[in-house]
């Protein structure tokens, strides 16, 4: 079942050029989609398209029957985006003020986000750090915390930029056990992602992006002899189920 639509999207900024081109795709609900392509390609565009931080030049984006030019505030709620920079997500004196913020904005019930803080941050491992301030976590532990400041807002989609950049083995492998989970929750998630190799062995679909259009749109295992092609380095594993840094 559909649960976010593009329907011939096509984004410029003011005076600039066109970024995105007549671009349509349809994310299913409850499927893991990644979204590759070479710097500029307009990943990043279409991901700020997908929940209405950018609206379209022409064409529209559609979370069930609401479109995103006149249900932005609540498309929002539904479709989250945790970006790469950790750093310039996090607006809170303390790891708790932080995953209350959006909560807070959004006014919803104190006692119910209360308790949905203490859940995530046990489950990601912040709970003991939950008064500090979050300068003093590692690189792994912010991107939990923007994470879990997505996750207390309970979206239907989630979308990822470069989740994986700048962590080691272990946060990597811990990273992917969550989106792995929220899969398992039935939860639509869209990665957009360069780390093949730590992903594409769960992926569901794999979307290649050139110059603001989509090229190439299937399943991993038929569109992975074609990625150099499109200049994306193909992981040098033989065979996809290698694909993954959950192998020991």
């Amino acid at each position: 079942m559909s649960i976010l639509e593009v329907k011939n999207l096509s984004f410029s900024f003011p005076g600039g050029e066109e970024i995105l081109s007549e671009l349509s795709v349809t994310f299913t609900k409850g499927s893991l989609t990644v979204i590759a392509g070479k710097n500029g390609s307009g990943k990043t565009v279409l991901m700020k398209n997908l929940n209405g931080i950018l609206l379209p030049s022409r064409g529209e984006v559609r979370f069930g029957e609401k479109s995103t030019v006149d249900h932005g505030a609540w498309i929002r709620q539904k479709v989250g985006l945790v970006f790469q920079d950790a750093d310039s997500c996090i607006v809170g004196h303390t790891v708790m003020d932080d995953i209350l913020f959006g909560p807070s904005n959004l006014m919803m019930c104190r006692q119910e986000s209360g308790k949905a803080a203490k859940r995530l941050l046990k489950e990601f491992g912040l709970w003991d750090k939950k008064d500090l301030p979050p300068r003093f976590l590692s690189g792994g532990e912010k991107k939990k915390l923007t994470m879990a400041g997505i996750l207390i807002m309970n979206p239907e989609v989630i979308i990822l930029d470069e989740p994986f950049v700048g962590l080691d083995f272990p946060g990597v492998r811990e990273l992917l056990n969550i989106i792995l989970a929220l899969k398992e929750e039935g939860r639509t998630l869209v990665i957009i992602s360069h780390d093949l190799e730590k992903i594409l062995a769960h992926t569901d679909r794999l979307i290649i992006m050139e110059k603001g259009r989509i090229v190439k749109d299937g399943k991993p295992e038929e569109l992975l002899d074609s990625l150099d092609s499109w200049g994306i380095r193909r992981p040098p594993e033989r065979c996809l189920e290698e694909m993954t840094w959950l192998i020991s």
